[in-house]
């Protein structure tokens, strides 16, 4: 089973960025639709830089429509793109399955209407007006099939660029006369769209890395001098005269005379010699270290202040989801 998420988003960025992590995440082109106000998109005519139409639908909806061709940007994400003139909305900037439903598949633009073409794209009937005048008042509508076993890791990816809470969204226009769509309200102006909005901004501290020579190390060898003893046992000769008393033994003979005996005597000589051997292979290499370092740094930030003149209640609502 399938299930059609939808997301609806005050800025094209935050839309854009949607599409962008859909893409990442392995969702097909041809389950993502885009239908955004096209004067708060930020896009203007001269950033049309060609046809990116990949079907025969898209095609026709692309001859047909009022601005009949593909941007930057967006357009390489989606299947087909194009500006239209939609009643009751002013002009869209729409992507994806859902520009064919808008242009009736290439029988004129806009015959479906921008509630049929919601409702056809999955979105729910009930909250479809309320996507509608979000789009007329400068936001933008992402739709996306997915299974239901995907759904839960989607709808993450749509409330990570902070989606309007429809039902909030819904009661606030309620509560500044809003009665429900119609095909003859006048489309916003920039200016409208701009006064209904107080954007705040704030910095936001990133950092990246490159790669800089910190140091360098040389292996080398170096020869070093140094004394060392060795104890070696060393022998030698000794000559030893014994004498023993002989009495009353008759001489052999009586012939006196000198007489020398001699015995060699040795002694062992130390012969020191020194030969080379290896005593240790060293080698010479570098390895990533990861750490992490602390940065801190002044940011700024822009926080809305509410001026209240007289007697007058002002209600809060949160209508973004956080």
């Amino acid at each position: 089973m399938s299930q059609t998420l939808v997301a609806l988003y005050d800025t094209f960025p935050e839309a854009q960025t949607a599409v962008q992590n859909l893409t990442n995440a392995g969702i097909p082109q041809d389950n993502i639709s885009l239908v955004a106000n096209k004067t708060g998109s930020g896009y203007n005519d001269d950033q049309i830089d060609g046809i990116h139409q990949s079907s025969p639908a898209a095609d026709a909806a692309g001859r047909d429509a009022t601005k009949g061709t593909v941007i930057g940007g967006i357009g390489g994400l989606l299947v087909g793109m194009g500006f239209l003139a939609i009643p009751g909305v002013g002009p869209l900037l729409a992507a994806g399955p859902i520009l064919a439903a808008l242009t009736g598949a290439g029988v004129g633009a806009a015959t479906g209407g921008i509630i049929g073409a919601l409702t056809h794209a999955g979105v729910p009937k009930d909250h479809a007006d309320y996507y509608a005048e979000g789009i007329r008042r400068g936001g933008a509508l992402v739709t996306v099939l997915v299974d239901d076993t995907a759904v839960s890791s989607t709808q993450a990816i749509l409330d990570g660029q902070a989606p309007v809470d429809i039902q909030s969204r819904g009661q606030k226009y309620r509560d500044t006369g809003y009665t429900g769509y119609s095909e003859t309200a006048p489309a916003y102006t920039p200016e409208q769209i701009d006064n209904e909005r107080l954007t705040l901004r704030e910095e936001r501290l990133s950092a990246t890395t490159r790669n800089v020579q910190a140091g360098e190390v040389t292996l080398r060898k170096a020869v070093v001098t140094e004394e060392r003893s060795i104890d070696v046992p060393v022998t030698h000769e000794e000559v030893v005269i014994e004498r023993h008393a002989v009495t009353g033994r008759a001489a052999d003979n009586a012939d006196f005379r000198d007489e020398t005996i001699s015995v060699p005597v040795y002694d062992e000589k130390l012969v020191v010699e020194k030969n080379a051997v290896v005593t240790e292979e060293i080698s010479l290499g570098k390895r990533a270290v990861t750490e992490t370092q602390h940065v801190t740094d002044t940011v700024r930030r822009e926080e809305a202040v509410v001026e209240n003149s007289g007697n007058v209640d002002v209600l809060n609502r949160d209508d973004v989801k956080k």
